[in-house]
């Protein structure tokens, strides 16, 4: 009867390791595990896993398939709110025991990143009419010129760096096995309130064209926009739209290139649409993940409640 435990080394005695690239649109919400490296699970996959980081502070999260993907999920995205993760930050993996991950984070300027302590945040859910009063037609004769958002880094270049580290393994010889339960897709009774600060939005005429993010909701949760750089959107099937943050002459912010397009996809006039902000360091945001609510559920004092 064969070992099926994965193991701790390679074939060479060497630590299993490998690294990922932090790139907002693509890492933020999930992190792909590379496909050489789920060989060493010899098929069996476990469901549930910690990260460590070099503090000793530990992380759970939940390993989940899509397609022939295997991707970190549940508890990732607090692993990279609490390690303040950026742009082209570098993470190393190693496999220490079963189902735990040791976890180094660099910045982009080389030095081992340090662990900041979550800020509790308050969390701040609009109402319709105060949502509505932040919609101003005439305002879209007020937007700033567009400047072009430049970065040090192509992201572009960096996802062909690490597919090319995993592209020998782009399929899977055996579907690997699931050990535990089979991750649920969310429905209408098991949706759950976001964690980070969200606003929810009825998707308006108005808003159709131009989607305005509600002041008094980045007031309270201290949140900090920068005009003309890019805002992520992610859907709640995990697409990304690149989309502009724009400001109006007397403050208000509000998505511009992009949003059209990302409406287009995901959005009809009259659907309820939470919007989640993923803060980074500082409590600047360059991602939202937008999820439409299920009919017949609505947000009330900062609770779903289920329409008679």
């Amino acid at each position: 009867m064969s070992d099926r435990r994965p193991r701790k080394t390679s074939s060479s005695g060497e630590p299993l390791e490998f690294f990922k690239v932090y790139l907002p649109s693509f890492s933020s919400h999930q992190l792909l595990i590379p496909l050489d490296f789920v060989k060493h699970f010899k098929g069996v996959v476990p469901k549930d896993a910690v990260l460590k980081d070099t503090t000793g502070r530990s992380w759970p999260i939940r390993i989940a398939e899509v397609g022939n993907k295997l991707f970190m999920k549940s508890g990732w995205r607090d692993f990279v709110i609490d390690h303040s993760l950026d742009f082209a930050d570098l993470l190393i993996f190693r496999y220490n025991t079963d189902s735990v991950f040791l976890v180094k984070v660099f910045g982009k300027n080389g030095c081992r990143k340090e662990l900041t302590s979550r800020i509790n945040r308050p969390v701040a859910v609009m109402k319709n009419e105060e949502l509505a009063d932040e919609v101003n037609e005439t305002e879209q004769n007020q937007r700033r010129p567009v400047r072009a958002c430049k970065r040090k880094f192509s992201e572009l270049n960096i996802r062909r760096m690490e597919n090319h580290v995993s592209q020998r393994d782009s399929q899977f010889k055996t579907k690997p096995e699931f050990v535990g339960e089979t991750v649920r897709k969310c429905s209408s009774e098991t949706y759950a309130m976001p964690k980070n600060p969200h606003f929810v939005s009825s998707i308006s005429k108005y808003r159709m064209r131009t989607m305005y993010i509600p002041t008094p909701f980045l007031k309270t949760n201290r949140i900090k926009l920068n005009p003309d750089e890019e805002m992520i959107v992610r859907d709640q099937n995990g697409r990304t739209w690149p989309t502009q943050i724009k400001e109006t002459k007397d403050g208000r912010f509000f998505l511009s290139s992009g949003w059209i397009e990302f409406r287009k996809k995901n959005l009809r006039l009259g659907n309820q649409c939470v919007f989640e902000f993923v803060l980074g360091e500082g409590n600047t945001c360059s991602e939202t993940i937008a999820r439409v609510l299920p009919r017949g559920l609505k947000i009330e004092k900062n609770h779903f409640v289920v329409k008679a």
